[in-house]
């Protein structure tokens, strides 16, 4: 036994001074893939919760050695100014010009979400086959390598599809076909029921079955103009400007908790919120503000959404009556140039009478009144302060990730688009509350009231996960939006993802589904019955048996 352990040991010494004596070294990983690409954004409308992020991303993109452009409407190239590595490309004026929007958004906000819908289809549609030969110009022009299209700009999309180029879609919402779930709405017209939770089953028949077919027969002429200009133009025909989406990638602006959790097909991806991670600070007159109140509120409805005066005015009773109970020392309201909007007085159910109008003659420092209205506010700076209680918002994408960020709970007052969704899940979530265009007063009053006290700690339970959840995420959305363009680059095969597509693609139907395999069990179970039915009923009525019965 000695001499076993005594040989063992020796073994080990001998196996260290042959084998252990020199030191270890390492090598680094080197990858070899990377090659200076040019890529091209194409975005045409929608503000910073279609354009911002994805900017971001071109900038990473332009760190690692891409070059970059974006090609949009006169009126979205503001959105460079933060981005300057991202070259600026024209494709023309914008579809509606500043006063046609002042008339046109109210006008929207008055439809159903089908007839928006119709609406936005007819309106954003114009001119294809002009947009498409814009993209192709500039696939050409600037050796583009892929291109990145926002979910909008079927132009963008189909031309790249018709060119085998690949080319990644990006939206702030997942509502592509392969993200679909039959208790998740995916279709513009029904957004305002984004899950069935809570959805009565009246609702629910009218979003799965009525409005898709109101929504074919009242976009059908615009469809029906679209496909007549893309064969005039000699632009192939796909039907579902979606179905060339199939093998792309899609980059989405959203998380889980968020989005509504639900299995997701293997292209799209979930890199969001990305938020810009530097923001302008507050003047002077805005800190001190802020730095002598406690319960302020912020209004403001982002870029395109523009409030009514009876909007307005609802709005407005509604904080003037909570600064009455004291449950708000303070309003901030970003005007953004609709100061002719607001009514001139306003009384409250107090029988008090403001003077609405005289707030903004500039006679008196904002820090005179406790109401503050500019025309531009710096929104993560206000949200930032711990003064802000409370953010009532349009619900947009942008703003709703900025209050999260920030830990402060909504009011969503929805306009059109994917708000109605916000305002929904304020409610169904509880990170704040519904303000409804059509509801009362005292309903207004009482939404502000109840998250301004929030008594029982309920709201501030849900942002603080809702807060972890989006600095998390944040930190690092534009890398990995950026990792998913490059994958696209240098993995495509003929502008296709083939190594990331569902392999459902590759199968047929009967298949994919398993149903031969139902259908073989069905016979298994069904034929043995059958036989046995058939040898009862033939016992029972062969020549045979009716013969000893005579």
């Amino acid at each position: 036994m000695k001499l076993s352990t005594l040989s063992l040991a020796l073994l080990s010494v001998a196996s260290y001074i042959s084998f252990g004596s020199t030191e270890e070294t390492l090598s680094e990983l080197t990858p070899t893939y990377h090659e200076p690409k040019n890529i091209l954004f194409g975005c045409n409308m929608g503000g910073s919760s279609h354009i911002a992020w994805v900017l971001a991303i071109l900038e990473e993109m332009s760190a690692r050695g891409h070059q970059t452009f974006f090609s949009t409407k006169d009126d979205q190239l503001k959105f460079l100014k933060s981005y300057p590595t991202v070259q600026g490309i024209s494709s023309g004026k914008p579809f509606f010009n500043k006063e046609q929007y002042r008339t046109l958004i109210p006008e929207i906000c008055t439809k159903s979400p089908v007839d928006m819908t119709v609406f936005m289809v007819s309106s954003f549609s114009k001119d294809f086959a002009q947009e498409y030969n814009h993209f192709l110009q500039i696939f050409k022009e600037k050796k583009i390598d892929l291109a990145v299209c926002d979910h909008f700009n079927s132009a963008c999309t189909e031309a790249a599809y018709n060119t085998k180029l690949p080319f990644v879609v990006t939206t702030a919402l997942a509502y592509t076909p392969d993200s679909r779930s039959p208790y998740v709405s995916t279709d513009v017209f029904s957004m305002h029921h984004p899950v069935s939770v809570g959805v009565s089953v009246l609702d629910r028949f009218k979003d799965k079955i009525i409005s898709p077919i109101q929504f074919l027969y009242g976009a059908w002429p615009a469809i029906q103009k679209i496909n007549q200009e893309k064969k005039d133009a000699g632009i192939p025909l796909h039907g579902d400007p979606m179905s060339v989406w199939k093998d792309s990638i899609k980059i989405v602006n959203n998380v889980f908790g968020i989005e509504p959790p639900r299995p997701l097909g293997p292209l799209v991806n979930l890199v969001g919120p990305i938020i810009p991670q530097k923001f302008p600070g507050l003047n002077d007159e805005l800190k001190t503000f802020l730095d002598h109140r406690r319960k302020v509120v912020y209004v403001g409805f982002g870029q395109m959404a523009i409030p009514t005066t009876d909007d307005i005015t609802m709005i407005m009773t509604a904080m003037l009556e909570n600064m009455e109970s004291e449950d708000l020392d303070g309003i901030i309201w970003s005007t953004r140039g609709i100061e002719e909007l607001f009514p001139d007085y306003i009384t409250t159910q107090s029988n008090k009478t403001y003077d609405i109008r005289s707030l903004f003659s500039g006679t008196s420092s904002l820090n005179e009144t406790s109401i503050a209205f500019v025309n531009w506010a710096p929104q993560m700076a206000i949200l930032n302060h711990p003064s802000t209680i409370l953010f009532l918002t349009h619900g947009g994408a942008g703003s709703m990730y900025e209050s999260f960020y920030q830990g402060v709970p909504l009011i969503v007052f929805p306009f059109f688009g994917d708000q109605p969704a916000t305002a929904f899940n304020a409610d169904r979530i509880g990170f704040g509350r519904w303000m409804k265009k059509t509801g009362s007063q005292l309903e207004a009053t009482e939404a502000v009231r109840d998250v301004a006290r929030d008594q029982e700690g309920k709201y501030k339970d849900v942002i603080k996960r809702y807060q972890a959840l989006v600095q998390i995420r944040s930190q690092r959305g534009a890398q990995r939006g950026a990792d998913l363009m490059e994958e696209a680059i240098y993995t495509h095969k003929d502008g296709k993802m083939v190594l990331q597509s569902d392999i459902k693609n590759q199968l047929s139907t009967i298949v994919a589904y398993n149903i031969d395999i139902y259908a073989l069990l069905a016979l298994l179970i069904i034929t043995p019955f059958y036989g046995i039915y058939r040898i009862v009923q033939y016992s029972i009525y062969s020549p045979k048996t009716k013969l000893k019965s005579a």
